[in-house]
């Protein structure tokens, strides 16, 4: 795991199934802990699936937290069949890093089809 020399983390505790991430990583010159969550996929040609699944488990560890660590590795990427990962620091708010429910449509009140 690159937590440590990427951004100076030290995993302190492993979560519970269901708090939304795996890790509880203490990160040096912050006050408190941020979670981490890990997930891989074995195969992905063409990128789509580790994006999708990228984003999956933003939405994942956002429920629970305000900020926290998403990292997603292909273990076979591309033609070339490459080691390909993602380390991303996700923040929930204004300006959300990760993916966004879409709101639902409002309907017009009225019952049935046109005639």
């Amino acid at each position: 795991m690159l937590i440590n020399e990427l951004e100076g983390g030290v995993i302190q505790n492993v979560l519970p199934i269901g708090s939304g991430g795996d890790y509880l990583v203490r990160v040096s010159g912050e006050a408190s802990f941020i979670p981490l969550e890990m997930s891989g996929l074995q195969v992905d040609a063409t990128g789509s699936g580790s994006v999708s699944l990228l984003g999956a488990k933003t939405d994942q560890v956002l429920r629970n937290a305000r900020v926290g660590f998403v990292s997603v590795t292909t273990f076979s990427h591309g033609p070339h069949a490459i080691v390909h990962s993602y380390l991303h620091f996700v923040r929930r708010g204004r300006r959300n890093i990760g993916r966004q429910k879409p709101k639902k449509k409002q309907r017009d009140g009225k019952k049935g089809g046109k005639k």
